[in-house]
């Protein structure tokens, strides 16, 4: 019988911390659907979209002077921060490997590569976010 694939702790650490939620809910989305659990699944998913168009909503009318290294970095460690507590808090214990000798870990090439498609998927996310905001009527503050 052939192993499925499961995203590591660590590997939903490295695709969210350089990804950002994008990857890290797509990551969470297929250890859900692994385990067989498609509500979860689904809200992993929608949740990384959503959470990212208003990460990106909110950094784009934040006045310049907030836009410090600080802010950047609280905002790039939280993306991690956030798919670990729901990898420990839903998925850890099913996904136990000891147990479990169905499961492997996924190759770290095809995180690596689902964590670029993710970061191209967030910047064209931003560009079209951008371009909205250019093209409205309304005013940016600032």
């Amino acid at each position: 019988m052939d192993a499925k694939h499961y995203y590591t702790k660590w590997s939903l650490f490295g695709g969210a911390l350089a990804g950002g939620p994008v990857v890290a809910g797509y990551l969470l989305s297929k250890n859900f659907s692994l385990l067989g659990d498609d509500l979860h699944s689904s809200y992993a998913l929608w949740g990384g979209g959503i959470t990212a168009l208003v990460a990106m909503s909110i950094l784009i009318f934040m006045p310049d002077e907030w836009l410090t290294m600080t802010v950047g970095m609280a905002v790039a460690g939280f993306w991690p921060s956030l798919a670990l507590s729901i990898y420990h808090r839903f998925q850890e214990d099913q996904l136990h490997v000891e147990v479990r000798e169905d499961l492997d870990p996924a190759p770290v090439w095809k995180v690596a590569v689902i964590t670029i498609l993710g970061l191209i998927v967030s910047i064209l996310l931003s560009a079209i976010l951008v371009v909205a905001i250019i093209l409205s009527p309304l005013s940016i503050p600032g």
